[in-house]
């Protein structure tokens, strides 16, 4: 039995673009290409990638961070692997935006992110969103997004970029970008 005590996140109460240049910045700086190299990086920074089904004791976690830094990200088994993809930028997002700050404010503890957050909670649904927000900015660069829009809509944006239709579709509102065509009279 650990006696390690678990916080939840603390949000970095930075603005939306704020969290979008990070995550893009940090993708740069780790040369991803696509989402299915998210886990490999996970993997490199002392991270650990954990696959669960429907038997997993723990289904309530997922993302558990030691005292030390070192983390499990937690996806289910049976969903789509660019579904994963985002969940694990998600999880990823928890870690670089939330663990600084809890971590310096609570020395000694780990953290731990539920897999679905409480809707009366607004601290942590503050954390959820920042979270979102860094998982699709560092899925979908604001510049390579906006091209492969350009050059072949939403599926090669889609598969360009390793992630669901629903990613995409979030991406593109939050850049506020519409793939119909504008009519000018």
């Amino acid at each position: 039995m650990s006696d390690v005590n678990y916080l939840l996140p603390v949000p970095c109460n930075a603005s939306r673009d704020a969290i979008s240049t990070f995550a893009e910045n940090l993708r740069k700086e780790s040369n991803l290409m696509n989402g299915f190299q998210v886990r490999d990086l996970m993997e490199a920074n002392d991270g650990k990638v954990e696959m669960i089904d429907e038997y997993t004791e723990n289904q309530k976690d997922a993302l558990i961070v030691e005292p030390d830094g070192s983390f499990v990200a937690r996806v289910s088994k049976i969903s789509p692997g660019v579904r994963n993809n985002f969940i694990l930028a998600h999880e990823l997002g928890h870690y670089v935006l939330h663990w600084p700050k809890l971590k310096e404010q609570t020395p000694g503890v780990g953290m731990k992110c539920p897999r679905r957050g409480d809707a009366e909670d607004k601290i942590m649904m503050l954390c959820e969103q920042e979270a979102d927000t860094f998982a699709v900015s560092f899925l979908l660069p604001a510049h390579e997004f906006r091209e492969a829009i350009a050059s072949g809509g939403i599926q090669e944006a889609k598969d360009r970029f390793a992630v669901t239709f629903e990613v995409v579709e979030q991406r593109a509102r939050m850049l506020g970008i519409s793939e119909e065509p504008k009519l000018t009279v």
